[in-house]
């Protein structure tokens, strides 16, 4: 039996082959499901029982029923919902936010990609102040990349160039962690997470097919690696599918005469992990899409499938990624990219010019999706993914709101107006 499907138990059969009315589920979501997705789970077994003893009519009709078993269940309360209305809002104009953590006191550490500034904000009105120093000396930085609570108090910075770290306790830096480590060197700026003990996740390319740049991007495998803060030294606990180098290929001159590689399709995705506070690890698979949880002891727990293979793409599926991708900046001529994917995936992966990250995680410990922007979308949608691997819930957005990131009892998100100016609004959550 396929794993999440429901177990349906007869009582009774009657002489067509049907089933009484009797029956039970050892299904625990069964309680979840519509009437309309239980008539058709029970019309599917009503049929399935007359076709048996009818040969390869019994075989097509198994085939059917563990086709539809398998699909995940849609409960009622996983219809689409909007966040609360925001309970305050920032004046200052930010340019490209990738990420935010909140602080003890409730003001935020916002790293804004644009501007390759960290900032520190205050939801009241006031002006945002930047923080450190650009250079290679202690608690300086290259380039801003991303965020991650770690211990109580404390915040870590990874520098989206070197790879350096630097902590911070509020908004002042205590401590730097060399780029030159072997930890550092081998997973550069791909940092997926921290927990409150201090240890780190990255990834690290592990094989390519063709000819080309290798990089995390371009990569077929990458192996999930987990480091510490303090110590040198990493473990592997994670095999991930990577995008590869099928959509390799050289924008044209744009504005100011600028060329521009884009190492990937921009609907080519690849599976995405994330350390969560408590160390665990949740690995987002894309086919079929499925959330993979590794408890802190080390043990796996394989969630279910939430959704089957995606659809064929198409023109409008492209134009939509390529708009996300590269925020309006490219005109829409998919037939000038290669690679194109022969399914819209679930989601797509953090990439170095896409503008916020894929997964988050909020103070329950759930970790939340950005689901892939579809061709004629007008919401943008988040998957809420509890411990197990199963999806919850299912948040709704306008276009042009993402979210941020999130706080004990608050989320935030960066709202990006006509001129691609941006402000972050804060909303109560859960």
């Amino acid at each position: 039996m396929p794993e999440g499907a429901a177990r349906f138990v007869p009582r009774q059969m009657r002489g067509d082959g049907r089933c009484l009315h009797t029956t039970s589920w050892s299904d625990p979501g069964h309680k979840g499901l519509s009437d309309e997705l239980k008539g058709e789970r029970m019309r599917l077994i009503n049929w399935w029982g007359m076709q048996r003893g009818h040969g390869a009519e019994w075989r097509v009709g198994r085939i059917a029923l563990a086709m539809l078993l398998a699909v995940p269940r849609v409960a009622a309360s996983q219809a689409p919902r909007p966040l609360a209305a925001p309970s305050a809002a920032t004046d200052f104009a930010f340019n490209r936010l990738r990420q935010a953590v909140e602080l003890p006191d409730g003001t935020l550490l916002v790293a804004d990609r644009g501007d390759d500034v960290l900032y520190h904000v205050r939801l009241d009105g006031s002006e945002p102040r930047a923080l450190l120093r650009k250079g290679r000396g202690p608690g300086e930085y290259q380039a801003v990349g991303s965020l991650f609570a770690i211990g109580a108090d404390s915040v870590l910075f990874v520098d989206g160039f070197t790879g350096r770290w630097i902590v911070l306790r509020g908004a002042q830096v205590v401590g730097t962690v060399s780029d030159a480590r072997a930890t550092n060197t081998t997973m550069g700026s791909a940092v997926l997470g921290a927990s409150r003990s201090g240890r780190v996740l990255g990834v690290h390319g592990r094989s390519w097919r063709g000819k080309g740049p290798r990089s995390r991007e371009t990569a077929d495998t990458l192996d999930a690696l987990l480091g510490d803060v303090r110590a040198d030294g990493v473990d592997s606990v994670a095999r991930l599918v990577g995008a590869g180098l099928s959509g390799m290929t050289e924008l044209s001159a744009t504005r100011g005469g600028i060329r521009r590689m884009l190492m990937v399709n921009p609907l080519a995705s690849a599976d995405d992990a994330l350390l969560l506070p408590d160390g665990s690890i949740v690995v987002a698979r894309t086919a079929p899409y499925r959330v993979d949880v590794r408890l802190p002891s080390g043990a796996w727990l394989r969630g279910p499938v939430i959704e089957p293979r995606g659809r064929t793409p198409t023109r409008a599926d492209q134009c939509a990624a390529i708009t996300e991708l590269l925020s309006g900046s490219e005109p829409c001529e998919p037939e000038k990219l290669p690679g194109w994917p022969s399914a819209v995936p679930p989601f797509l992966p953090v990439r170095n010019i896409a503008p916020v990250p894929t997964m988050l995680a909020d103070a329950q410990g759930r970790v939340i999706i950005a689901r892939t922007v579809d061709g004629g979308a007008t919401r943008r949608r988040y998957d809420v993914i509890d411990r197990t691997g199963r999806r919850v819930q299912v948040l709704e957005l306008a276009l042009n709101q993402r979210l941020l990131g999130f706080g004990r009892a608050s989320v935030y998100v960066v709202e990006t107006d006509d001129d691609r100016l941006q402000r972050i609004t804060r909303h109560p959550w859960p």
